[in-house]
């Protein structure tokens, strides 16, 4: 609790005006983001797993997250409209730390793919 606690203070201070905007991950992606989250919402991580959270995790652990560690936890989802590939970008963060995420299409023949672990935190791109 208290390193979430510093994580988010830390924030305050880079990013005055703009905590809880989680949207400079997608942006460290090579992601261009509109304005503003288009959801923010909490989403309860089960503690059994059925095959498409199976599914997911793998997409996770492809990107260099885990969500193992967060079953039975309650994370808050940041979704933000991602207008150049006509799609939207999920960040997952929990105790104000990212454990995940995704960019997809909401195309029938769209595209999912993870967010990358070591371009989360890199600042100044």
């Amino acid at each position: 609790m208290f390193r979430g606690f510093v994580l988010a203070a830390v924030f305050a201070l880079i990013f005055p005006g703009k905590f809880g905007d989680w949207s400079f991950v997608l942006r460290n992606m090579g992601f261009e983001p509109a304005e503003g989250e288009l959801e923010r919402a909490l989403v309860a991580i089960p503690e059994e797993w059925d095959g498409v959270y199976e599914t997911y995790n793998a997409l996770q652990r492809e990107g260099g997250f885990d969500l193992r560690p967060y079953k039975g936890k309650i994370c808050t989802r940041h979704t933000y409209l991602l207008p150049e590939q006509g799609g939207r970008g999920n960040v997952l963060v929990y105790n104000g730390a990212v454990i995940g995420g995704d960019v997809c299409s909401v195309a029938l023949d769209g595209f999912m793919l993870p967010l990358e672990r070591d371009r989360v935190w890199r600042f100044g791109n």
